[in-house]
């Protein structure tokens, strides 16, 4: 059904008071037959079928609107009352309408369909500044579900890359390396790893060399410091051994491990009482440490301060009952003062928790002298 036959049919449907006749779908051929009375189409109401065929090619989407304006223009234009109503008749497209009271011709106006394709809107609505118009106020009132088509934005072409690489000039430019200088403690714990590698590897004299610039490079690394002054003492180097741990207690004397130390290489070297002197100067820093306590009551008993042995052995072995050669010691220092019944008993302490081979031939000899000496009578 072409779109004009199909929008008098709803015209039709919409004024039925009028009697307008409704017709079957089909080609509509819409003819006006000049009655008595009656007048021609004036020129207004041919352009505004122009209107409507151009609002008709601009587009489906206006259709609701092309129906108001031809309800308005049908209801402004008045009839005369001696004017009857015209029927609406369908009559093939090819033949011409004509009233047979009146042998006047009819005009007649046959109104077909073009594709949108062969006649542009553009071109419709170009031929009157009315009709473009209505076109653009019926593109706006669009039917409802239907959204308007927006023009896009022009294209905008992307600012153009310059792929041109530009070769530093190295040569011009000065050349900046950061290098990384190490810190003393960095530099010493270096040296450090290195030696004991060396020791692990019996290469003493390098490791000493690693162990000696470690401290060069901080004097405060106690590691390396006592573990060259055990090297030392191991290859009996005790003089270079007593500088290195004097210099330790110098910059640490809360550390007792440079004290304990010092003191077994003077005694080493036979200087006893120099060795209770430093133990006895530093016994505040270890005031419950056993081993120190230990170390100075064997310093005591070769000094031959047994009493003073006595009470530090007891001290340690307070700490640690289980220490054979500690017992051994105190049964030692007991046995010259003549307490012969706690030496005897001390004895048996000390080969009750175990002593190597010759310390327990030791205090097996000692203990049957001081059983003998129980036996005898007082004079």
């Amino acid at each position: 059904m072409s779109l004009i036959n199909q929008m008098l049919l709803e015209l039709d449907q919409r004024h039925p008071e009028q009697g307008q006749t409704l017709s079957t779908p089909g080609p509509r051929l819409v003819a006006t037959a000049p009655l008595p009375g009656s007048r021609r189409p004036s020129r207004p109401t041919l352009l505004n079928l122009a209107i409507v065929a151009g609002l008709l090619a601009a587009g489906y989407g206006a259709r609701d609107h092309i129906l108001e304006l031809i309800d308005g223009l049908s209801q402004q234009r008045p009839l005369s009352s001696s004017t009857p109503p015209v029927a609406v008749t369908a009559r093939p497209p090819t033949l011409a309408a004509r009233s047979v009271a009146d042998p006047q011709p009819a005009i007649a106006a046959v109104v077909t369909e073009t594709p949108l394709a062969e006649k542009p809107a553009e071109n419709v609505l170009a031929m009157n500044p009315i009709a473009a118009g209505l076109g653009a106020a019926a593109s706006t009132q669009s039917s409802a579900g239907e959204q308007p088509i927006m023009e896009s934005p022009p294209h905008r072409q992307p600012p153009a890359v310059n792929n041109t690489v530009h070769s530093a000039k190295t040569h011009n430019e000065p050349v900046i390396i950061v290098r990384h200088t190490p810190t003393p403690r960095e530099l010493a714990e270096q040296h450090y790893q290195t030696a004991l590698q060396l020791l692990d590897q019996e290469r003493p004299t390098e490791a000493e060399i690693k162990l000696r610039q470690a401290l060069l490079s901080m004097p405060e690394h106690h590691l390396a410091r006592h573990q060259l002054a055990t090297l030392l003492i191991n290859q009996q180097q005790l003089q270079m051994a007593q500088e290195i741990l004097s210099d330790g207690m110098a910059i640490a004397p809360e550390n007792t491990s440079y004290c304990q130390l010092l003191a077994r290489v003077l005694m080493e070297r036979n200087q006893i009482a120099n060795a209770v002197l430093i133990l006895e100067k530093n016994l505040h820093y270890a005031p419950r440490n056993a081993d120190y306590l230990a170390l100075l009551a064997t310093a005591y008993q070769r000094n031959s301060q047994h009493k003073e042995a006595i009470q530090a052995y007891a001290k340690a072995l307070y700490k640690k009952p289980l220490e054979g050669k500690w017992w051994l010691g105190k049964a030692i220092s007991l046995e010259a003062t003549k307490n012969w019944g706690n030496a005897l008993r001390a004895y048996d302490s000390a080969l009750a928790n175990g002593l190597e081979q010759n310390l327990s031939s030791y205090a097996t000899q000692r203990k049957a002298l001081v059983e003998t000496k129980l036996t005898e009578k007082p004079d």
